[in-house]
């Protein structure tokens, strides 16, 4: 039997608008943001963080249909 799908709106922030023009990603009923991060296949080094109502999340958060999420890249300085 096949897994149940959600959609998840997709918005890339900064370097990322281009890259990552808003879209929907579909993934598996029991996906987290980590599932996101393989599917979107962010540059390899680039630093980045997720976003859902204006909250951080981490990479272990269960995912729901109809969620847009913001990929932000993390900007370091000194």
């Amino acid at each position: 039997m096949e897994k149940k799908k959600i959609g998840i709106t997709v918005e890339g922030a900064g370097v990322l608008r281009k890259e990552l023009f808003k879209h929907t990603v579909t993934l598996d009923c029991d996906a987290r943001v980590e599932d996101l991060a393989k599917k979107i296949k962010i540059k390899k080094g680039l630093q980045i963080a997720f976003f859902r109502n204006g909250k951080r999340l981490n990479r272990n958060v269960k995912l729901h249909d109809g969620d847009t999420i913001k990929v932000v890249p993390l900007v370091f300085g000194g």
